[in-house]
């Protein structure tokens, strides 16, 4: 399953739309490293927990060092915490949604000094598909620290916030 950077009013993004990279002419970007805008937009489609996406665990493991230090609303994870949360996620996805859809609406990435060896992201977007019939959709935001590591970038760093599922207050 492909995730696409389709940014729309809530209502209108019931849909999918194939794109072959984050490129989107709607997309708000601030991206002074490519390099590094293109490894965390490629990583999350990748990781993404969603229905569909059975590779999911495997790009888990290439995105994420070990040794990463990750926070998803109140919870704090280890890498293989996260690992086993995005799991339960997955499971909760698929037993609840019809179909699901994750897209990005803005991605920010700065260098760290010295070039492409990481630095510092932060993307938003949202989330969501139909429940019973009925669109359930909800915003998301991370915030990622990245890091090369053994010639590799790794994200070091994964903060993720969502409403996705929270109550109305």
């Amino acid at each position: 399953m492909k995730f696409t950077l389709f940014a729309a009013p809530l209502a209108l993004a019931v849909s999918t739309v194939a794109m072959p990279s984050w490129e989107h002419p709607h997309l708000t970007r601030h991206v002074s490293n490519v390099t590094l805008g293109n490894f965390i937009a490629n990583s999350a489609n990748g990781f993404f927990p969603a229905p569909g996406n059975d590779g999911w665990a495997s790009a888990f493991d290439i995105a994420f060092a070990k040794n990463v230090s990750a926070t998803f609303n109140d919870g704090t994870y280890t890498f293989d915490q996260f690992k086993a949360y995005f799991s339960a996620i997955k499971a909760n996805l698929e037993a609840k949604y019809q179909n699901f859809e994750h897209s990005f609406t803005s991605l920010v990435a700065v260098s760290a000094q010295g070039g492409n060896t990481g630095g510092y992201v932060v993307v938003t977007g949202f989330e969501g598909g139909l429940v019973s019939g009925t669109p359930v959709y909800g915003t998301d935001a991370a915030y990622a620290v990245v890091r090369e590591i053994n010639g590799q970038l790794k994200i070091v760093e994964w903060h993720e916030i969502t409403n996705l599922g929270a109550p109305i207050a």
